[in-house]
């Protein structure tokens, strides 16, 4: 007897395994373009890698190693504020990251006392939506280093490169059992653009109109981008069904819980200059009200896809012979009140507007394809 709850489970860990198998595919095929592409996507993989070997051991009995400490801390990165992280410590990060970003960009002391200074980030694009950027990347990768060394790599960065790739192992082996590769299928090329730019000439607007808190745009930018990033791997085929939807709705609900934390850091701030009225008022308006008491909803469903464990949601309903649409349609039935369709189109449509409405909040730069930077 299968339970409805492993079956998604088991589900999971195919498709999880069929995206690193992919992404493999895709540095074997697309080798110069892979670097950035495995840049952008570790924060994801740090968040599937941590708790898939967990399950793994405890439904199957075995002893995998857990990952490297630096992966779980770049999982717990991606939480963005979640009560341990406070916004002192990510507005610090930030900060660090930016003259890290600088010092990456500029090069030598010559370079600098001669007053030449180069644009100091890069902002990456697929398809001309926004999907990272040198500072984010620098933070959320990079960050699990000690800032601010990381624009000189002294091998950490291919030491965690190798340590993603051994927790990622388990994953590959059981989607080549369970789901083989489809004979002649070739993995298309996620393409990635760039644009250089000057930090402070695209902060400019937002610091004289919103806030003159480098951070908080950082971190803004950060949301925005990592729904787009998300949504991107998915049209771009890297990503089955049921791994965006989890990946959605976990990202979704960090979302939720970083702007709520974001909201109180604004309100309670003894620096009135730092946060104009108008900033507070299209912070508290970027998500409605309805879909913040959804959003608060679907923790239990959050939880079940971190940390694969839907037991507590459907109990011992079993899924032989029955489609695993209907059991996630089950699963999110119970915490929403709402059928499966329902849900994808509802979550689906709040990232989008979610990230329109950041994007717009930021002023953030549109891609030039006349500047392309890769």
């Amino acid at each position: 007897m299968l339970l409805g709850s492993d079956a998604l489970c088991i589900e999971l860990l195919i498709e999880e395994g069929v995206f690193v198998r992919r992404l493999l595919r895709h540095s074997e095929l697309y080798k110069e373009e892979t670097a950035n592409l495995a840049l952008l996507v570790l924060p994801l993989l740090a968040i599937i890698e941590h708790d898939a070997i967990i399950y793994i051991n405890r439904k199957w009995g075995l002893a995998l190693d857990p990952e490297d400490q630096k992966i779980t801390d770049i999982r717990h990165h991606r939480k963005f504020l979640d009560g341990k992280i406070s916004y002192e410590e990510v507005q610090k990060r930030a900060c660090e990251t930016l003259k890290d970003s600088a010092r990456y960009f500029n090069g030598s002391r010559i370079w600098r006392f001669l007053g030449r200074s180069k644009p100091d980030v890069g902002l990456a694009y697929y398809h001309g939506v926004p999907v990272g950027s040198t500072f984010s990347i620098l933070n959320n990768v990079c960050g699990a280093f000690s800032l601010p060394k990381t624009a000189r790599d002294d091998g950490g960065a291919t030491a965690l490169g190798v340590e993603m790739g051994k927790a990622a192992s388990p994953l590959v082996a059981f989607a080549d059992k369970y789901r083989p590769e489809e004979p002649g299928r070739v993995v298309p090329l996620f393409d990635i653009s760039a644009n250089n730019h000057y930090f402070e000439v695209i902060f400019e607007q937002f610091a004289s109109e919103m806030a003159s808190d480098r951070g908080v745009y950082c971190f803004l930018a950060d949301l925005m981008m990592t729904i787009n990033l998300i949504n991107s791997l998915y049209y771009g085929e890297m990503l089955g069904d049921l791994l965006f939807i989890k990946l959605i709705t976990i990202n979704m609900y960090h979302i939720f819980r970083a702007i709520s934390g974001l909201e109180c850091e604004v309100r309670t701030s003894s620096d009135c200059e730092t946060y104009s009225d108008n900033f507070k008022r299209f912070l508290s308006g970027l998500i409605d009200r309805s879909d913040k008491r959804k959003l608060a909803r679907i923790r239990p469903l959050r939880n079940a896809f971190m940390h694969y464990d839907f037991e507590k949601i459907l109990g011992d309903y079993e899924s032989e012979n029955v489609r695993l649409e209907v059991v996630l349609d089950r699963a999110v039935n119970a915490c929403l009140g709402i059928d499966l369709d329902g849900y994808i189109n509802w979550i689906c449509s709040l990232a989008a507007e979610s990230s329109r409405r950041i994007a717009d909040l930021l002023k953030f730069p549109t891609y030039n394809p006349l500047k392309n930077a890769l």
